[in-house]
């Protein structure tokens, strides 16, 4: 059953809510990583990088996403963001990058706007992917439900990198 499969891959079950989950993994195609708050990020990065796309064919980036309860500490969204932006997009000469305050942005990194933006039609908890950098111009073009979204200067202070998000955000 399916409840073995997540328990094989590393994920396990926490009381009644890992039964409410299950549903929104079926429904959605999406799994949801639950992981204690003590303990190390590796923990997480490995199972959202190779073992749940391994066992589940599951693309990493596309179809997991890890909630934390927090932003700081080993477990903390910062720190998860940090380590999964390394491991499923690595930095490689070819590909732009752009540091923006204590963020960095590459090509092909998922993004989320977190602030609602009526001129451009984004709104506060929007998921996209970076989609291109122009180094020149300082332009990020991010495709948020399939249509481009540019953004430059002070605009990228409305990104943040989403690979991992807190559970109040996803809600």
């Amino acid at each position: 059953n399916k409840t073995n499969q997540f328990i094989e891959c590393g994920v396990e079950p926490i009381g009644d809510a890992w039964i409410r989950y299950s549903a929104v993994y079926y429904l959605y195609a999406l799994v949801f990583v639950a992981f204690a708050v003590d303990e190390n990020y590796l923990i997480p990065v490995a199972l959202v990088s190779n073992r749940i796309p391994k066992k589940f064919g599951h693309h990493p980036v596309r179809h997991v996403q890890v909630l934390s309860p927090m932003h700081r500490g080993r477990t903390g969204v910062s720190m998860l963001n940090e380590q999964l932006q390394e491991v499923l997009n690595p930095a490689d000469p070819g590909k732009p990058e752009k540091r923006f305050g204590g963020r960095l942005f590459r090509v092909g990194d998922k993004v989320m706007q977190i602030r609602n933006d009526y001129e451009r039609d984004v709104f506060n908890g929007d998921l996209g992917r970076v989609a291109a950098l122009d180094l020149g111009d300082q332009v990020l073009t991010v495709t948020i439900d399939g249509r481009p979204v540019e953004y430059s200067g002070s605009d990228l202070d409305e990104l943040v990198l989403a690979y991992a998000c807190t559970i109040h955000k996803f809600q």
